[in-house]
């Protein structure tokens, strides 16, 4: 049997499904449509695996569902594991710094600065002793 394209397969399944059909509708034994029809499938299904990159695209499909179903379960765990730790009236308030008390050099007790650090100076360019101590 020479090679045949896709488009040709499809339509010797579509001529077999159609011969098939008659024969259904005049009560006579279709054994030999359907045993050229799974030929023409199974034709199909090889050169469609046949094609560049299918086993690449095989594998991404299950690793991009892996990696869904890894996402859900890991958000249902987080999900059930937050349930548990909290009580929903519990009201948890954030860690604030405080200052604390600091010998300096000189021998004084002074309160450290909280340093904030979304506040803290950033240049890249102006880097002179000035800014640097400031950033300190």
């Amino acid at each position: 049997m020479a090679r045949k394209t896709v488009r040709s397969l499809k339509t010797c399944i579509q001529e077999m499904e159609s011969i098939k059909q008659e024969k259904l509708a005049k009560g006579e034994d279709t054994t030999q449509e359907d045993v050229q029809i799974n030929k023409c499938m199974n034709k199909l299904n090889h050169t469609r695996k046949q094609r560049k990159g299918y086993k690449k695209r095989v594998k991404n499909q299950s690793r991009s569902q892996s990696r869904r179903l890894n996402q859900q379960n890991q958000q249902n765990q987080q999900n059930q594991q937050n349930q548990q730790n909290q009580p929903s009236n519990q009201i948890i308030q954030p860690i604030a710094k405080k200052p604390e008390l600091v010998l300096d050099k000189t021998g004084t007790v002074s309160l450290s600065p909280v340093r904030h650090n979304h506040r803290l100076f950033k240049s890249r360019h102006n880097t002179s002793r000035s800014s640097f101590k400031r950033e300190l």
